[in-house]
């Protein structure tokens, strides 16, 4: 939703403070996501390595590796969108 959002063009001064609030919400979001990630993604890592076989199946490990390769594209779009203005 915000990808879409940050891909707005941007024609008159409302369409650039559409964007730039956009890009205000995923700043303030970075943070939060960064400190609900790690803990998230620590404990996978502390399951698959001392559980025998694992305790994740593959749609799990699947989505698990798309969220946070999902939301780092955001950022860099974030990143790309900000230098554009």
């Amino acid at each position: 939703m915000l990808s879409t959002k940050l891909s707005k063009e941007v024609k008159d001064i409302d369409s650039l403070g559409y964007v730039m609030e956009n890009l205000e919400d995923i700043r303030k979001m970075q943070a939060e996501i960064d400190v609900k990630f790690n803990p998230v993604q620590e404990m996978y890592t502390l399951l698959d390595n001392y559980l025998p076989g694992g305790i994740t199946d593959k749609d799990e490990m699947d989505a698990r590796s798309m969220l946070k390769r999902n939301w780092d594209a955001l950022i860099g779009q974030a990143e790309i969108k900000a230098k554009e203005l």
